[in-house]
């Protein structure tokens, strides 16, 4: 799946032009905790576990929309 790997390689850009702030800090907590919902719902997928998984992508989703509605300069 390349979405996980395309969410960390943009944590490392957020991380290095956040330089520490705390705009950067609540975008990069925000996809780590989608990353880590949707790795639960592969897993619950893999499982054949279809309603745990689609609860899982579902947070993820509201975790990645968090991270994109972060007020940072532009």
């Amino acid at each position: 799946m390349q979405l996980l790997p395309a969410v960390e390689d943009f944590e490392l850009e957020v991380y290095s032009a956040a330089e520490q702030h705390d705009w950067g800090d609540q975008i990069i907590e925000q996809l780590t905790i989608a990353r880590r919902e949707w790795s639960t719902a592969l897993a619950a997928l893999s499982s054949g576990d279809e309603s745990l998984a689609d609860e899982h992508a579902a947070e993820a989703l509201t975790h990645l929309d968090a991270a994109l509605t972060v007020d940072c300069p532009s």
